[in-house]
């Protein structure tokens, strides 16, 4: 967990790895703890609203492609036998519901790549070489250079946070997905002082 302090008001930031199995959990132990007012979540808008179906239906949590991309490529790398796992901003949306915290997904929603460069990007995944879940994130995205930039997710996302964030209800968590934290956290980083 990471904390920025921001002038008189303080983003929590849950670094989060989908696929991993036992990840929704610690991200519900993690809220639990702090108990936000707002949740943010790294996924577009049209992703929470097949989340909020999903948890309506009790079905698994569908992301868009690239996150489903990322998730795959976790799963298959470090879940071992798990055949099922579930997604850590399914739990941190469940949570928000239950405790009626607001959730507010971050990301704009984007086109989906065609058919070919999916496929591209899917088989440049395939040869990332990480040894452990920390270190795929980085792989990942340098896999998917000229393809996909973090950068490009984050910066819609930064705003959108920054109004959360000025609304001046806390406790903030923001969800974020591995892949786009770092860029994430470098934007928070350069924000500066928000008056509270």
């Amino acid at each position: 967990m990471d904390v920025v302090e921001l002038g008189g008001i303080r983003l929590h930031l849950l670094r989060v790895h989908p696929g991993l199995p036992h990840e929704a959990d610690r991200v519900t132990r993690e809220l639990q703890r702090l108990a936000p007012a707002v949740v943010l979540g790294d996924l577009t808008t049209a992703d929470a609203l097949r989340l909020r179906g999903a948890l309506a239906e009790k079905k698994p949590f569908e992301p868009g492609f690239v996150d489903a991309l990322y998730y795959d490529a976790t799963r298959e790398r470090f879940a071992g036998d798990a055949t099922t796992v579930e997604h850590p901003l399914a739990a941190a949306a469940r949570f928000a519901r239950d405790r009626r915290s607001e959730f507010i997904p971050l990301l704009p929603i984007t086109k989906k790549p065609g058919f070919l460069a999916r496929r591209r990007m899917r088989k440049a995944v395939e040869r990332a070489q990480a040894a452990t879940h920390e270190a795929f994130p980085a792989a990942f995205v340098k896999a998917l250079a000229g393809a996909w930039e973090p950068r490009d997710d984050v910066e819609p996302a930064h705003r959108r946070t920054l109004r959360a964030l000025q609304e001046g209800r806390a406790p903030v968590v923001a969800v974020v997905q591995a892949h786009r934290a770092d860029a994430f956290l470098q934007l928070v980083h350069a924000t500066g002082r928000i008056p509270a």
